[in-house]
Protein backbone atom coordinates (compact mmCIF):
# COMPACT_ATOMS: atom_id res chain seq x y z
CA UNK A 1 0.00 0.00 0.00
CA UNK A 2 1.42 3.34 -0.99
CA UNK A 3 -1.23 5.72 0.30
CA UNK A 4 -4.01 5.80 2.88
CA UNK A 5 -6.64 8.51 2.69
CA UNK A 6 -9.56 9.35 4.92
CA UNK A 7 -12.84 10.44 3.42
CA UNK A 8 -16.08 11.65 4.92
CA UNK A 9 -19.01 9.24 4.90
CA UNK A 10 -20.92 11.61 2.62
CA UNK A 11 -18.12 11.72 0.01
CA UNK A 12 -19.51 11.06 -3.48
CA UNK A 13 -19.11 7.53 -4.78
CA UNK A 14 -15.65 6.79 -6.22
CA UNK A 15 -14.55 10.44 -5.93
CA UNK A 16 -10.95 9.53 -5.10
CA UNK A 17 -10.78 7.01 -7.95
CA UNK A 18 -12.22 9.62 -10.31
CA UNK A 19 -9.67 12.20 -9.16
CA UNK A 20 -6.63 9.92 -9.31
CA UNK A 21 -7.66 7.79 -12.31
CA UNK A 22 -5.18 5.00 -11.60
CA UNK A 23 -3.82 2.78 -14.35
CA UNK A 24 -4.44 -0.18 -12.04
CA UNK A 25 -6.94 -0.18 -9.18
CA UNK A 26 -6.27 -3.01 -6.74
CA UNK A 27 -9.32 -4.26 -4.88
CA UNK A 28 -10.36 -7.28 -2.87
CA UNK A 29 -12.97 -9.69 -4.15
CA UNK A 30 -15.66 -8.35 -1.82
CA UNK A 31 -15.15 -4.68 -2.76
CA UNK A 32 -16.89 -4.44 -6.13
CA UNK A 33 -19.34 -6.60 -8.06
CA UNK A 34 -18.64 -7.42 -11.75
CA UNK A 35 -20.87 -4.58 -13.02
CA UNK A 36 -19.03 -2.04 -10.87
CA UNK A 37 -15.69 -3.34 -12.12
CA UNK A 38 -16.88 -2.88 -15.70
CA UNK A 39 -18.00 0.67 -14.92
CA UNK A 40 -14.70 1.50 -13.24
CA UNK A 41 -12.65 0.13 -16.12
CA UNK A 42 -14.83 1.88 -18.70
CA UNK A 43 -14.50 5.31 -17.18
CA UNK A 44 -12.14 5.78 -14.27
CA UNK A 45 -9.13 3.47 -14.40
CA UNK A 46 -7.17 1.30 -16.79
CA UNK A 47 -8.07 -1.96 -15.11
CA UNK A 48 -9.27 -3.34 -11.80
CA UNK A 49 -7.05 -6.06 -10.36
CA UNK A 50 -9.04 -8.18 -7.91
CA UNK A 51 -6.96 -9.98 -5.29
CA UNK A 52 -7.77 -12.21 -2.36
CA UNK A 53 -7.71 -10.45 0.98
CA UNK A 54 -4.23 -10.85 2.47
CA UNK A 55 -4.97 -9.76 6.01
CA UNK A 56 -7.70 -10.82 8.37
CA UNK A 57 -8.06 -7.21 9.52
CA UNK A 58 -8.57 -4.49 6.90
CA UNK A 59 -6.61 -1.24 6.83
CA UNK A 60 -9.84 0.61 7.62
CA UNK A 61 -10.39 -1.57 10.68
CA UNK A 62 -6.82 -0.99 11.84
CA UNK A 63 -7.21 2.77 11.44
CA UNK A 64 -10.49 2.65 13.38
CA UNK A 65 -8.76 0.76 16.20
CA UNK A 66 -5.95 3.32 16.23
CA UNK A 67 -8.48 6.15 16.43
CA UNK A 68 -10.36 4.46 19.26
CA UNK A 69 -7.14 3.85 21.17
CA UNK A 70 -5.98 7.39 20.54
CA UNK A 71 -9.31 8.76 21.74
CA UNK A 72 -9.13 6.73 24.93
CA UNK A 73 -5.54 7.78 25.65
CA UNK A 74 -6.32 11.44 24.89
CA UNK A 75 -9.31 11.31 27.21
CA UNK A 76 -7.16 9.91 30.00
CA UNK A 77 -4.45 12.56 29.50
CA UNK A 78 -6.98 15.39 29.25
CA UNK A 79 -8.70 14.24 32.43
CA UNK A 80 -5.33 14.38 34.18
CA UNK A 81 -4.13 17.68 32.75
CA UNK A 82 -7.20 19.79 32.01
CA UNK A 83 -7.93 21.03 35.55
CA UNK A 84 -4.38 22.36 35.99
CA UNK A 85 -4.33 23.82 32.49
CA UNK A 86 -7.60 25.66 33.06
CA UNK A 87 -6.40 26.95 36.42
CA UNK A 88 -3.16 28.20 34.84
CA UNK A 89 -5.12 29.97 32.10
CA UNK A 90 -7.47 31.59 34.60
CA UNK A 91 -4.47 32.70 36.67
CA UNK A 92 -2.81 34.24 33.59
CA UNK A 93 -6.00 36.07 32.65
CA UNK A 94 -6.48 37.26 36.22
CA UNK A 95 -2.86 38.49 36.45
CA UNK A 96 -3.26 40.40 33.19
CA UNK A 97 -6.46 42.00 34.46
CA UNK A 98 -8.47 40.44 31.64
CA UNK A 99 -11.01 38.52 33.70
CA UNK A 100 -14.47 40.11 33.48
CA UNK A 101 -15.98 41.42 36.70
CA UNK A 102 -18.36 39.01 38.36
Amino acid sequence: MGLVTLKPADEPRWSLIKAVRPDVLVATADTYDPEEIEELEAGYCGRVEVLDRMATVSTSARLRLLQLGLGRRMSERLSERLPDLLQDLFDEIDEAGERPAE
